[in-house]
């Protein structure tokens, strides 16, 4: 084998006729060619520095030895060809094999020319399979051009070629990694540090300038889009966190993914619309409609969730109607819990749209069933008991069909104020509803007329009075005077017979429920009376407790018939009384327990009602 001193001899000699007797008539156009050539190739000094270096990175080298190119200027002219200095290159390649001289020594042979699509040979702008070697050219062409990139350069860049770990993207659409940051290389369009090398990070600088985000916390908009690439909640927790602590606030609709990733049962998790979620459900009311958020994120993330993703913080008006619909549509009742949150959200938002929106949207209302719990039944066949004689009768019915409410009242949701939303809504009352057919006695039973005060005696008003000024009704003091002086100026009348009494319902089915009842005392509201029938004192202490127990019921009925809800309270005291022959020092007890008193301007009524007693 020849030496490589013996072979570049030989190229010299047959290739260039250089050192034989007869020159090559070629060698004259060659030597224009090539200089034409370089001049196009080499514009600028650098352009061959550029070519070094691509060309060290084409270079063989041995197994397990890392690549190295140094450049060193020495002031000696090592070459002794006259130069004022000399420019050494070590590399530490494989070394020139015969036929890479070869190629060296001509025109349009290069040993790289398999990779000419990847723009190693000839190409001004330029692209490396090793980011160290592009960016070492980068440094020196910022460094040739005061830190500015040509235009064309640029747009030559503009292409997705770096290698990201979600992908490849061009320049403007990655981020350098910083290791002091709370995200992971995997958590969005982070230049793929293991694939380039791990002095990545040193060329900041040139990586800015074509474009590439080397600042993390100025990457939130990118960071942002690729949310929807990830699938691991932990991922999603940091990536929040990061966005959240960046302040970051999405300037387009774009920018946020309209989704949240929340943890499901048996898997790790599933994407979930942002109008289907809400930061919190205090009442457990939407576990099955929304989504809660407090439930799958911690609370310091909550106001990101709001300004990013437009997330609300409770749950609509809107949310209420459609999970009322869910309920109307299903076949299981509703616990009282459900009904009174439900309600009391109503009660809270209650205004002229609540009240058409509701009337709208409501179909079914809410009932007692027979086993104690609450159905929603059609609210054509329930009714708001404003009438307890009727609401007796009636509840003597197989059909449940008078609305829900709370007992015992709640202070944040009276009965009266649900009564009167049922009312807003399209319930009716059963008193409008109902049809009286017949009020009877007995053709032969004689009625007679007794005087007021033989019933109602001027005990009965004091304790009433009491009742009416005392917690928790506290009755402003005409108010209560009024309601009593409606017992004072009411009629009674006396029979000996039960009284029956028969009522027609019909509803929307075609089916009319009828009710009869007796009663020993009916308080007849449109006449004013009452009715009585005459107490038998033989039938012992049930008949006189069942009497007391009607007229307690009777009285409290017309003197609250406004306040139903307090119609019981009211109801025990008197028939207490009634049993104790309405004894004054008796009636005084009861009171003080109670804390019920009477005010001098009652104690003056009741002297102006009572004077001789």
């Amino acid at each position: 084998m020849a030496t490589p001193q013996a072979h570049m001899e030989e190229i010299r000699k047959t290739k260039f006729s250089i050192g034989r007797e007869e020159a090559n008539p070629l060698t004259e156009d060659l030597h224009q060619a090539v200089k034409n050539l370089s001049a196009e190739l080499y514009v600028k000094d650098v352009h061959f520095l550029m070519e070094l270096i691509q060309n060290a990175e084409a270079n063989e080298y041995p197994e397990g030895v890392d690549p190295s190119l140094e450049f060193v200027i020495t002031s000696r002219d090592i070459t002794a060809a006259g130069a004022p200095a000399t420019l050494i290159v070590f590399n530490n390649e494989k070394g020139f094999l015969p036929k890479i001289i070869e190629s060296i020594c001509s025109v349009g042979r290069s040993t790289k020319k398999g990779n000419r699509k990847r723009g190693y040979i000839g190409e001004k702008v330029f692209r490396f399979a090793n980011s160290t070697a592009f960016l070492v050219n980068l440094q020196i062409l910022l460094h040739e051009n005061a830190y500015s990139l040509p235009e064309a350069f640029r747009g030559k860049l503009s292409r997705a070629w770096l290698k990201t770990h979600v992908g490849y993207h061009s320049p403007d659409q990655c981020l350098l990694f910083d290791s002091k940051s709370r995200l992971k290389q995997t958590d969005g369009p982070f230049i793929d540090e293991e694939f380039y090398g791990s002095k990545l990070t040193t060329y900041r600088k040139e990586l800015a300038a074509i474009g590439v985000i080397v600042e993390v916390k100025k990457g939130c908009a990118l960071i942002a889009r690729h949310l929807d690439l990830h699938d691991e909640f932990s991922t999603f927790v940091r990536v929040h966190s990061y966005l959240s602590d960046s302040k970051w606030v999405p300037l387009t609709d774009g920018e946020a993914p309209g989704r949240i990733w929340v943890l499901k049962e048996n898997k790790n998790g599933e994407w979930v619309s942002a109008d289907e979620c809400v930061l919190y459900d205090k009442d457990g009311l939407f576990g099955l409609l929304l989504t809660v958020l407090e439930k799958h994120y911690e609370q310091k993330l909550f106001g990101f969730f709001s300004s990013a993703f437009g997330i609300r913080s409770h749950p609509s008006v809107d949310d209420y109607l459609n999970l009322w619909k869910v309920w109307e549509s299903s076949e299981s009742g509703l616990s009282h819990d459900q009904c009174c949150m439900f309600w009391l959200y109503v009660s809270n938002h209650w205004n002229l749209e609540m009240e058409k929106s509701l009337a709208d949207a409501v179909v079914k209302v809410p009932v007692y069933s027979g086993s104690g719990g609450i159905l929603l039944c059609n609210k054509e066949d329930v009714f708001v008991a404003d009438d307890l004689q009727l609401q007796y009768l009636f509840k003597q019915c197989s059909q449940s069909i008078f609305v829900w409410y709370p007992q015992p009242s709640l202070a944040s949701l009276p009965q009266t104020r649900l009564l009167e939303i049922y009312k807003k809504i399209g319930v009716r009352t059963i008193s409008e509803s109902v049809k009286k057919v017949e009020s009877s006695l007995a053709d032969d039973v004689e009625l007679l007329m007794i005087p007021t005060k033989k019933l109602i005696g001027k005990m009965l008003l004091r304790l009433i009075l009491g009742f009416l000024a005392g917690p928790p009704i506290e009755m402003e003091v005409e108010k209560r005077q009024k309601a009593v002086q409606g017992l004072v100026d009411i009629a009674v009348v006396e029979t000996p017979e039960p009284i029956t009494v028969s009522y027609d319902l019909p509803l929307s089915s075609g089916e009319v429920l009828n009710v009869r009842g007796t009663r020993k005392i009916r308080w007849d509201r449109e006449n004013s009376k009452f009715f009585i029938q005459k107490m038998d004192k033989s039938g012992g202490q049930k008949s006189t407790i069942e009497f007391a127990t009607y007229f307690a019921e009777a009285i409290s009925e017309c003197v609250l018939w406004e306040c139903t809800e307090h119609i019981p309270a009211l109801s025990e005291l008197i028939k207490l009384a009634f049993v104790l022959e309405f004894n004054e020092e008796a009636v005084d007890f009861l009171m003080k327990p109670k804390n019920l008193q009477i005010f001098v301007e009652d104690g003056e009524f009741l002297n102006s009602a009572y004077p001789s007693i």
